[in-house]
């Protein structure tokens, strides 16, 4: 049996190094992105969190990423950045608003983003069997955990990298 790859504060500071000037990048983007946002939207997601989802998407050059929660898009707009960076990958979003359609910039999402309006758990027919990358921030309970542990993860190929907000 395989193990997923060790993600410590050596890779983290490594990756920081080698994506340093695509990361000022994108931080001014997002800036401009916040600024400029109507409405108004309350990004869910912190500079830091916002900013290792950048780089280890980067470092994983995943060709199907999985989002599940996007509330206004500001991690999904992150997410496709870096999708965007790497020159490949495509996200699949699900949530049970649609703010992020109105929020994520269309020269980010071009052919690279499909977002479906709705309950993740009965849409999971619609998640790609061969994600490799899952971020999850939706549901910050017990029983949106359970769910997904034991009904998405053994799902999916082992050994992805995962996020999960909060």
């Amino acid at each position: 049996m395989s193990t997923a790859p060790t993600i410590d504060l050596d890779l983290i500071t490594t990756l920081y190094t080698t994506h340093r000037d695509d990361l000022a990048r994108v931080r001014d983007q997002q800036r401009q992105h916040y600024a400029s946002a109507e409405p108004a939207m309350t990004p869910q997601l912190d500079d830091l969190e916002a900013e290792i989802t950048y780089l280890l998407l980067r470092h994983h050059r995943p060709a199907n990423v999985v989002e599940i929660g996007t509330y206004y898009g500001w991690s999904t707009s992150w997410i496709l950045s870096a999708l965007r960076d790497n020159g490949t990958g495509h996200l699949h979003s699900f949530d049970i608003v649609d703010h992020a359609t109105a929020h994520v910039p269309t020269t980010l999402a071009d052919d690279r983003w499909t977002f479906t309006k709705g309950d993740v758990r009965a849409k999971i027919t619609h998640i790609p069997s061969s994600t490799d990358y899952l971020f999850i921030d939706a549901a910050h309970n017990g029983w949106f955990a359970r769910w997904y542990i034991h009904h998405l993860l053994p799902t999916l190929p082992p050994h992805i990298p995962v996020s999960v907000h909060d």
